[in-house]
């Protein structure tokens, strides 16, 4: 699978692919596109909260369910466990997981 990067232009393909789509998708909040509302997820809605034990587990739920969620498009990646760490904007995020019959770990900053 190719795709495009929104801020460079640049062409991406496999993991690099992988790794846009889901900050793409933890950065958008659901029903906030025009066409297509069943896309996102309501990761955007903590950002800006401090992160305590039970918001990160709310988070990390979220992100499963959105990656679940086949209106979303990442059936191509089988998580298995997220790691949140905090940022001075939004937090770092590191989702392991098999992709493309290999253990992979994604890191994204939300």
């Amino acid at each position: 699978m190719f795709g495009m990067d929104a801020r460079t232009g640049r062409t991406l393909r496999g993991f690099e692919q992988l790794a846009n789509r889901l900050q793409q998708l933890f950065t958008t909040r659901q029903g906030s596109r025009y066409r297509r509302r069943a896309f996102g997820c309501h990761v955007p809605d903590y950002l800006g909260r401090n992160v305590s034990p039970d918001v990160a587990l709310l988070i990390k739920a979220d992100m499963f369910d959105a990656m679940a969620d086949p209106a979303n498009g990442i059936t191509d990646f089988s998580p298995k466990r997220i790691e949140l760490k905090p940022a001075d904007a939004g937090f770092f995020v590191s989702i392991f997981g098999h992709y493309e019959g290999e253990y992979v770990e994604v890191k994204v900053h939300v």
